[in-house]
């Protein structure tokens, strides 16, 4: 069987009539509600109408829209300054989103003053125009008040400015002026090449020569070494402590005992304690 006949087959195939008891049965049956096992996530819509009647190709266009509209939620604005989260305790208000909305009604009132003015017939419509423009022209926010094109916001855009933002308020045009002026004074002053200071270099001088080295001879390097040593125990004796004999450094080797003779040619035995004393037998 192939589609064509399986189609033939359905479209002559008269629907049948369910009885009392078995709609009685299909409305006891209780609806789930949400996604039950094996359901689709979406709900489906049938296939492209095979008939050519308007009905079924409205029907199926409503259908599209429906669900295309289910599946795009709706964006929510925020109609307040206040960070996402906030709330507002009670008695305080936004004075923002009030301040802006009273500028809007006051524009809008404005507005059908004029316009009722106009339709009295006070003002011809070319004084009426020329005071709506003065109103709300140029202004993106506000052009919505104002009934065709706006003109002034039109030239506004030739002339290639930044519509859709904000104009600076009066304390960035201060700042702006400021740095203008700071900019002007560093164009006037004359620019000038950092002049550099001569500085003399100073050395250190080399030692003068030793006593045994004769003028104008080089020295060798076993002469240097000399010399490097004796001013090095030149200062070490310099840095010796007079604190006594007592006191010496920790690990200087002492000498414990020694026979020296005395006057007399007799052998004396000389020993020093702990304490440094010096003891002789």
């Amino acid at each position: 069987m192939n589609n064509a006949q399986f189609r033939r087959l359905v479209l002559d195939t008269p629907a049948k009539q369910t009885s009392g008891s078995e709609k009685s049965t299909v409305d006891a049956t209780p609806k789930r509600d949400g996604v039950t096992l094996g359901s689709k996530m979406r709900s489906s819509i049938p296939m492209t109408p095979r008939s050519v009647t308007i009905s079924g190709g409205v029907d199926f266009v409503r259908q599209l829209a429906e669900r295309d509209q289910a599946q795009q939620p709706q964006r929510k604005f925020r109609s307040s300054a206040a960070p996402k989260g906030t709330k507002l305790p009670s008695g305080y208000r936004d004075r923002t989103q009030d301040r802006a909305s009273s500028e809007e009604d006051d524009k809008a009132r404005r507005v059908q003053a004029l316009e009722e003015t106009w339709k009295l017939g006070q003002i011809d419509r070319d004084t009426f125009e020329r005071l709506r423009s003065k109103i709300v022209g140029g202004d993106v926010s506000s052009t919505h008040l104002v009934k065709g094109l706006d003109y002034k916001l039109l030239e506004r855009v030739k002339r290639g400015e930044d519509v859709l933002n904000k104009s600076p308020s009066s304390e960035e045009k201060v700042e702006d002026s400021i740095l203008d002026e700071e900019l002007e004074k560093l164009e006037d002053k004359e620019i000038t090449p950092i002049m550099k200071q001569k500085a003399v270099k100073k050395g250190e001088m080399a030692p003068p020569p030793g006593p045994g080295a004769a003028a104008g001879r080089k020295r060798t390097r076993d002469d240097i070494l000399a010399e490097l040593k004796a001013s090095r125990q030149a200062a070490k004796a310099a840095q010796q402590s007079t604190l006594g004999p007592r006191f010496h450094k920790i690990g200087e080797s002492k000498e414990k005992s020694r026979i020296e003779r005395d006057e007399r040619g007799r052998e004396v035995l000389i020993t020093v304690d702990k304490d440094g004393k010096i003891k002789r037998k």
